[in-house]
């Protein structure tokens, strides 16, 4: 990932986030280190880059300036995402209902830890526009993962109660937001909120421009 200086603490909120949430159900962040490549070097490298990205999304902003940094993540290896699974399963036979309840489980279960370490996720999808990858993956033996963690927000308790804050969105998939989140003060429930359209998602077969 490329950000400005200006916007790196915004950056490295989905490193933090991650560094508090080990589960099995969490994709896990090995290491991750800034670099700020020197002057010249830049020039070359990001007008070739800026080509690679606009050969493949137009709409991509690639707007790097003298003061860009690069953020290197590496995660663990993840072989396919749930938005790949059901375009390859487009039938209701072809859907194994038991496999879908184990995967709506393991989802519950990561969501239920990070809401015990006050984290909201208030991000989770399947399909988006504008080529952003699914959030739920899975490794090659088939373990799910959540991943997608840049716009995490706080869960706010108090005297033991859960109490609903506004939280401004950087950046999220709008199809997957609850009602709350656009204008009013929200909780952790806008995480169950999407967790229903999911489960409609695996239970019902339409494509991406129909959800």
């Amino acid at each position: 990932n490329i950000f400005s200086i200006d916007t790196l603490s915004l950056a490295l909120r989905e490193i933090r986030a991650l560094a508090r949430l080990e589960h099995p159900g969490i994709l896990q962040c090995n290491c991750t280190w800034i670099e700020k490549p020197a002057n010249g070097w830049q020039v070359i490298f990001i007008l070739e880059y800026q080509l690679s990205l606009y050969s493949f999304s137009p709409n991509r902003n690639t707007n790097y300036g003298d003061d860009t940094v690069f953020i290197y993540t590496e995660m663990s290896l993840c072989e396919y995402s749930l938005s790949w699974w059901l375009e390859y399963n487009r039938t209701t036979v072809s859907r194994n209902f038991q496999l879908m309840k184990k995967w709506l489980e393991q989802i519950v279960t990561a969501l239920g830890f990070m809401h015990d370490h006050d984290i909201i996720h208030r991000n989770l999808k399947i399909y988006s526009p504008n080529f952003q990858p699914s959030n739920i993956l899975f490794t090659h033996d088939g373990e799910l993962k959540l991943s997608g963690f840049g716009v995490v927000a706080d869960r706010v308790v108090n005297n033991g109660e859960e109490v609903a804050t506004i939280q401004l969105l950087p950046k999220q998939t709008q199809m997957y937001m609850a009602p709350e989140q656009k204008e009013d003060g929200y909780t952790s429930k806008v995480d169950v909120f999407t967790l229903g359209l999911l489960l409609i998602e695996l239970a019902v077969v339409f494509d991406a421009d129909e959800a």
